[in-house]
């Protein structure tokens, strides 16, 4: 997130890690790359596999190296912290509103604008649970950051252990608290915050090199590729790849480390990053128009290098339109800002 709190992206006071903004580009464009994985390609199943052992194996495979993408992109939150400031909490308000708008208008694109009623658009926005979720743990990220002051390393970790613990058995495996919902709530998210805090308080002892962390990240994805290729042979319809899976936790861990042990420095990083939530806002508020621009693409019926060249080129396009419109949503807050500090001092 933006040190300078001009994005809900950064809110450290510190001087911006170019390494961890880099992983928040990666991510975001990971969530990009998740959303085209399973809704266009399909979910994977035992049939599927059979009839096409290829092509389904390749979607479990991007399912595996994509599904940290929300966990790494939380971590960074927690690593740096998130520090309540009135205008950083505007600020966050003012990118969601401004985005929702946006939207709207988006959906009325031809050719697979949708054209909903206003009522119909905002309760597809209320079903974006990222959205919301992401907005409740900056409400509740004061008292996460009390609760860690008041910790010692040693107790934080021991917590940490024990939430993912319960996490695990109570809403992985067994589903038995709902609220965790698989991943996708304010809890989980927590979960992920103090976790990113508590690598700040013992990151020195994670003695591994880059290559080291990325090596346990593709042994990661290598597992949960096995273990969904086993379970489909045993007729177990159920895929690995979820938020909760304490596999997957360990593998947004060692990506996060593999960024945080490169060196790297450069002022598009910083341009891109600041705007990356907005990435995600563009591409999932204007109900399934994405989707529908990639299933589009893929009906085409391109040779397969060309076909990926178009997803990948339209991925790119999104991100960067959305960055850039950013940009303006960005001028226009910083000039209600100062309208507004200047009406104060008359």
């Amino acid at each position: 997130m933006n040190q300078h709190v001009t994005t809900p992206n950064h809110t450290d006071n510190s001087p911006r890690q170019h390494n961890l903004e880099l992983l928040r580009i990666v991510a975001m464009f990971m969530v990009l790359a998740i959303h085209y994985n399973l809704p266009v390609r399909g979910k994977p199943t035992i049939e599927a596999l059979n009839n096409d052992a290829t092509y389904t194996s390749i979607t479990i495979f991007l399912q595996s190296i994509l599904i940290v993408c929300v966990n790494c992109f939380i971590l960074i939150s927690g690593y740096f912290g998130i520090h309540w400031k009135r205008r950083s909490f505007l600020n966050l308000c003012f990118q969601v509103l401004f985005w929702i708008v946006v939207g709207y208008g988006i959906t009325f694109i031809p050719p697979f604008g949708n054209k909903p009623s206003i009522q119909n658009y905002l309760m597809e926005v209320l079903s974006k649970w990222f959205v919301w979720c992401y907005f409740g743990l900056y409400l509740f990220a004061p008292v996460l950051n009390a609760f860690v002051e008041e910790c010692s390393t040693r107790q934080l970790v021991v917590f940490v252990v024990l939430f993912y613990t319960f996490s695990t058995l109570f809403g992985y495996l067994t589903k038995s608290v709902a609220d965790f919902n698989e991943g996708m709530s304010v809890i989980s998210l927590a979960g992920l915050y103090l976790l990113g805090r508590t690598i700040f308080r013992v990151e020195k002892r994670l003695q591994l090199s880059a290559w080291q962390w990325l090596l346990a990240y593709l042994a990661c994805v290598t597992i949960l590729f096995v273990l969904t290729k086993v379970a489909f042979g045993m007729g177990i319809q159920k895929m690995p790849q979820g938020y909760l899976n304490p596999i997957v936790i360990i593998e947004s861990v060692a990506l996060f480390m593999c960024f945080k042990k490169i060196r790297v420095k450069s002022s598009a990083i910083l341009f891109f990053s600041s705007s990356a939530y907005a990435v995600y806002l563009m591409h999932i508020l204007p109900f399934d128009y994405y989707t529908k621009v990639l299933r589009w693409i893929v009906d085409c019926h391109m040779s397969w290098h060309l076909e990926a060249l178009a997803i990948i080129s339209f991925m790119v396009a999104v991100f960067v339109v959305a960055v850039l419109i950013d940009k303006i949503r960005m001028a226009i807050f910083g000039g209600l800002c100062r309208f507004s500090s200047a009406k104060r001092q008359r």
